[in-house]
């Protein structure tokens, strides 16, 4: 068991590695996002017809959804005027969930609920339900997580599995999302077994949803898996030029409590920028949460390795002011010592004279 243990303390300390690399590499990643985004925009300046420039807002808003909340907005409520000019009703349902969708990101839960309330099921295309019962189910998740009371966690939670529900069955042929909501499913009943196994078959097949993993390992309460998975989540996240993520917040706690204080310091700023670079409220949020916490220790850290610097330095100048006594000494002694042999060859020389007289 030892010995398993720390084949996995290895692992992971490789993947950090790696992980380290991938930030230090991330103005590379950066940079070619800036540059899909500037060429998404460059084509919306052609003369181009409404459904084509209402299908590249789209992309701009996929590509701004985890990279800045503000942009994504906007470009949902472009399609939205583009939607409401061209008098489709499809497109105008689908714009105000775009809508939605990005304000639930920040906290704006009842905007979300204001604009989906106006919004039927039964006039909307079968293949847009999926995204439908998404929104309502993220949301409802959210105002779980954060409700005050314990009736309105309760209601909430059941608003959500009720929407969990209805995913499952409006995906029953889309096996990403079909796998993820199962696996969230099998979490909620304390199943963590079971959604890991599913999981991790999923993954054989594709990558990229290991923050997914992350999470029914946490809840198992197995640390290690735990925090792979988050590496590797982290690296993804990092290579893909995202800014609203949770693996690496996730994964800097997880340091600080095995006491890797700089790491875990390094990374939650790095989460506090792109949060506030991506103005992802709830986001912030949950790092403030934590900052604070992981700030304290680093700065505490930080004084005692200064302290111990200032005791190193003084200790190191007592030994140079003894060293150089000794020298002094010994300079003085070697003077002695040859003024001393000095005496002596003078003293022997003038014997022979003596005795040769």
């Amino acid at each position: 068991m030892c010995r398993l243990h720390a084949a996995d303390s290895s692992r992971a300390d490789s993947l950090l590695l790696k992980l380290d690399q991938a930030i230090k590499e991330r103005p590379i990643y950066m940079e070619q996002k800036e540059l899909k985004l500037v060429e998404l925009k460059r084509q919306l300046h052609r003369q181009i017809p409404d459904e084509e420039r209402f299908a590249i807002l789209g992309t701009l808003l996929d590509e701004y959804r985890s990279f800045n909340t503000d942009s994504a907005l906007h470009m949902a409520e472009e399609r939205e005027q583009i939607a409401i000019r061209l008098g489709n009703r499809e497109y105008i349902d689908n714009a105000r969930m775009n809508k939605a969708d990005v304000l639930g990101m920040t906290g704006m839960y009842k905007e979300v609920m204001d604009l989906m309330r106006n919004i039927h099921i039964d006039r909307l295309p079968v293949d847009i339900h999926p995204y439908y019962y998404h929104i309502y189910r993220t949301v409802y998740g959210l105002m779980a997580d954060y409700a005050v009371t314990a009736y309105e966690k309760k209601l909430y939670t059941e608003l959500t599995d009720k929407y969990r529900d209805s995913l499952l069955l409006v995906n029953k042929d889309n096996l990403l999302i079909h796998t993820l909501i199962q696996s969230d499913q099998y979490n909620v009943r304390n199943e963590y077994d079971k959604a890991i196994r599913l999981l991790t078959d999923y993954l054989a097949l594709q990558k990229d949803y290991e923050h997914d993993v992350a999470i029914s390992y946490r809840l198992k309460g197995d640390k290690e898996k735990e925090k792979e998975y988050l590496i590797v989540s982290a690296m993804a996240d990092m290579k893909t030029a995202v800014r609203e993520y949770i693996s690496l917040r996730k994964l800097a706690v997880l340091l600080y409590q095995e006491g890797d204080i700089e790491r875990a310091y390094s990374y939650v700023k790095i989460c506090m920028e792109d949060a506030a670079a991506c103005n992802a409220r709830l986001r912030k949020l949950e790092i403030l949460e934590i900052f604070p916490i992981i700030n304290d220790a680093y700065q505490q850290k930080t004084e005692k390795q200064q302290e111990q610097m200032k005791w190193t330095l003084a200790s190191i100048s007592m030994l140079s002011f003894f060293l150089l006594l000794a020298i002094f000494y010994v300079y003085k002694q070697m003077k002695r010592l040859a003024v001393a042999r000095k005496e002596v060859i003078d003293t022997n020389k003038r014997l022979k004279e003596l005795n040769e007289e």
